[in-house]
């Protein structure tokens, strides 16, 4: 980094030049500065210093003897090849925040008198030499100093990286920006979520398209009802939320209500409607007052395709488990309840684990409405049954440990 000398001498100062270049053949003149040399200023790089006969370049960072050439040895360094490369190098690059520079002042060296009369002109050069790579890498640090210090996922920073190219393309734009949590909350709803809905309804005005409907329950404890939709759009398949609503209860009723709501509201025709995907349950596909049912005399041409797989897979897998009267759920849920409440008990499997050179996870739980899920928890407890089982072991009676001794020498092996 260039230091920003301290002994350069001004016009305004006190003092005198013809004193400090006294005997030289060639003593400093202001009017050398109001030359050019392949297009550029000398003010603009060269300045006077307190020392009898030098000068100084800015871009160069280097200390030039003029007392016996004059003009003639600041020329011979402005065309000079390491300048050149100097000069071409600082408008390449610009300087870090913070990273400081050289007072660039292009009023340098002119009569007081005229300084009044000058305008406002754009230097040549940038401030403080700063390589590329260093300048990545600044960026880059910022960055991931920003998802670490948000405790954001790491997996965003190419989507951010991506967002951030855009929006520097318009500078003026980007620092007019002021975006704070209750704008941006205001912004989104009734802006960018509006925008969405309606190119999303014009779409599906004039597109065939097909709805998957489900209930959940929200945060709030509220039954919301999500409606997606799927149709073609430039020739690719895409997936939309078209909206959401709160039901006081899940009946079919109320359901197609709010979808008949939704639909002539936003004056989506009906024969645009080819399908309806939707769960397994009663008040989806009841054959007599199910959802489907009754979207069926609106739209007598829905196809059927079935209910969700996934809840067929569910639903067998429920009928499959039945005559095994749960034994192999319950000893899943009474392994979860022994660690969930006790901090000393998982530090104690934690333990056996290190020693067996098993990886440690807390004993997962099946959700008693997603009967696969039961054998997610199967595959984590059959990989770590040799430490559950040496856990467990230490709870026995004498007589049980007995019993029980061959099965630890065989999981401990």
């Amino acid at each position: 980094m260039a230091t920003i000398r301290k002994d350069i001498v001004n016009r305004t100062d006190e003092a005198d030049i013809r004193t400090i270049d006294s005997g030289l053949k060639n003593p400093w003149r202001w009017d050398w500065l109001e030359k050019s040399v392949n297009g550029v200023y000398v003010r603009e790089v060269i300045r006077k210093l307190r020392s009898c006969g030098v000068a100084y370049c800015l871009v160069c960072s280097k200390e030039l003897i003029y007392g016996s050439r004059g003009f003639s040895a600041l020329a011979k360094h402005m065309e000079s090849r390491k300048h050149a490369d100097a000069v071409e190098a600082r408008q390449k690059n610009v300087p870090l925040p913070g990273a400081g520079g050289y007072n660039s002042d292009i009023s340098y060296g002119l009569h007081p008198m005229f300084k009044g009369c000058l305008t406002a002109s754009e230097n040549s050069f940038s401030q403080q030499l700063v390589p590329l790579a260093d300048r990545i890498a600044n960026s880059e640090a910022m960055l991931l100093g920003f998802l670490a210090e948000k405790s954001l996922s790491f997996s965003l920073a190419p989507d951010l990286l991506v967002l951030v190219k855009e929006l520097s393309k318009d500078r003026k734009a980007l620092n007019g920006i002021r975006m704070h949590r209750t704008s941006a909350a205001y912004k989104l709803r009734f802006g960018v979520a509006r925008t969405f809905e309606q190119n999303l309804v014009k779409d599906l005005k004039r597109e065939k398209f097909s709805l998957n409907i489900d209930e959940s329950m929200s945060n709030n404890n509220e039954k919301i009802v999500t409606v997606l939709v799927n149709y073609l759009r430039n020739d690719k398949i895409v997936t939309e939320h078209l909206q959401s609503f709160a039901v006081p209860s899940v009946n079919s009723t109320l359901l197609f209500q709010g979808i008949v709501k939704l639909l002539e509201e936003n004056n989506i025709p009906w024969h645009n409607l080819m399908s309806v995907l939707l769960d397994s349950c009663h008040v989806m596909r009841g054959k007599k007052s199910g959802l489907e049912s009754r979207l069926r005399e609106k739209c007598p041409h829905l196809l059927d395709i079935d209910g969700d797989s996934c809840h067929h897979a569910h639903n067998a897998a429920k009928l499959f488990c039945k005559p095994f009267g749960l034994h192999l759920e319950s000893l899943f849920t009474d392994i979860h309840n022994d660690f969930k409440w006790s901090p000393d008990l998982r530090a104690a499997l934690m333990e056996i684990c290190e020693i067996l050179n098993i990886k440690y996870t807390m004993p997962q739980n099946y959700i008693s409405f997603r009967w696969l899920s039961v054998y997610v928890v199967a595959q984590d407890f059959s990989r770590m049954i040799s430490a559950l089982t040496l856990f467990y072991f230490s709870f026995l009676s004498r007589s049980e440990k007995t019993n029980f001794l061959p099965v630890v020498y065989i999981q401990a092996s």
